[in-house]
Formats: structure tokens, sequence, C-alpha cells
């Protein structure tokens, strides 16, 4: 794995450095402090991940990161944005112009920046087992990438699959049948809910009730009862 860290603040590149080690502890990691080397170096080289400050003393790492996605040894790369200013996000469509992972705002905390990694790490281990959900009846034949596949729910009989910006009305369809086709990177948490596992970021344990977050929206499902054992299994 290789890691390109472009950052002009010696002590965030040392934090970024530190991190990326701590969880990708065989990655090469090249560091930069200029938008200049770092066209360079992106047109030389490929990267698995980019972590690119927004804000750089000979140019604007937005440009970059539009730029990047034209190269074609690039087009899958990871990027993480790294910014101070906030306003830029409302400001640049990430998704949309440089398919950005995700915006991490400064000043951060350690752990912050060890959660998002450890997040972007199972993302990561999951696009490159890439596998398909097919799925086929009278109304409709889906063939959807399991890594694409967020979570099915199960309403009055009929199961709804949700993916990253749609979703996919399954029909009548038993969440039992729907299981073994969705494989061992999902999770049944709930009599009505099957999650992808590798979309799961957090476990919230309230006295009443037990969620799940995911790392999408900040969407959050419920965990039955009956299901709590294997959830926690999840988390080691």
């Amino acid at each position: 794995m290789h890691i390109l860290i472009v950052e002009d603040s010696i002590k965030i590149s040392e934090q970024l450095g530190l991190a990326f080690k701590e969880v990708f502890p065989d990655a090469k990691i090249t560091v930069t402090d200029s938008i200049v080397e770092a066209d360079e170096l992106l047109t030389a080289s490929s990267f698995d991940i980019i972590s690119l400050d927004v804000m750089l003393p000979d140019g604007n790492g937005l440009e970059l990161a539009k730029k990047l996605r034209l190269i074609p040894h690039l087009k899958d790369t990871v990027l993480l944005m790294i910014t101070g200013v906030s306003d830029y996000i409302t400001g640049f469509s990430a998704y949309d112009q440089a398919r950005c992972y995700k915006y991490i705002i400064k000043p951060f905390k350690q752990q912050e920046l060890l959660n998002t990694l450890f997040e972007l790490r199972g993302m990561i281990t999951c696009r490159s087992n890439e596998t398909y959900f097919q799925f086929n009846n009278k109304q409709m034949s889906l063939r959807i990438k399991h890594s694409d596949i967020l979570y099915a729910e199960m309403n009055l009989k009929s199961v709804t699959l949700f993916t990253v910006g749609n979703e996919f009305d399954l029909g009548r369809v038993s969440m039992k049948d729907l299981f073994p086709l969705l494989g061992d990177a999902f999770l049944q948490i709930h009599r009505s809910y099957i999650v992808n596992k590798c979309k799961v970021m957090s476990l919230q344990k309230n006295t009443s009730s037990w969620q799940l977050q995911l790392n999408y929206n900040e969407l959050k499902l419920p965990v039955g009862s009956n299901f709590k054992e294997s959830v926690s299994d999840l988390f080691g």
C-alpha cells in the first residue's frame, strides 16, 4: 500500500503519518508540502490513499482533488480532505467532483483521526474482495456490488434494499431467504434489518435500546434483543 500526505503543517503531517502507520503498518508513506510536487507525484506514481490539505501555500487542494480523478491510475484512489475552514465543505461537493471519502476538520483529536482510518481500512478490505449480490423475480433482475449495499429492511413482508444513493423494492421475500444471497459480509441485527458489516461504524448502547451507526449519513438502525450477542461479537 502506498499513501500520499500533502500537508504544509509539519505538526499535522507528523500526526497523520503516525496514525497511518498505526492503522496500515506495512504501508509506504510519501509526504510533500507542495501542490506542484504533489501533482508531479500523482502523475508518475499510483497511490492507494491520498490525504490532501485544502489550503496550501502554492495552490488549492480542491482543484488538485478534481484533477487527480482525471488520471486513470488514480480513479479508485481513496481521498481524504483536510481543512481548517469548514465553509469549504458547503461550497464543494466532494462526492460529485472528486469522490472524496471524508473531510477531516482541523484541529482534530488523534483518536478521531484513528477512528476514521480504521473505518477506512474496513472499507478497503471489503472493496478488495469485491463480490456481487444477484436477485431475480418476475419484476426485476439485480446485480449490485456487495460493497454498495448499506442494509435491507423488511416492512409488512416486503423487503427494501438500500444502497449508497438508491433503494430497490425486492417485493415479498423473507429475511431467511435473503440472508444467504447477501453472504458472510452481512449480519442480521433485528428481525427487520440485515446490515453490511463493512458499513458499521459504532454501537450505541442505551438502557432501553441498542443502535448501530453506519458510516453513511449518520444513519442509525435498531438492534433487536435476540441479536445483541452477534452484534457484540462484531466489535470483538
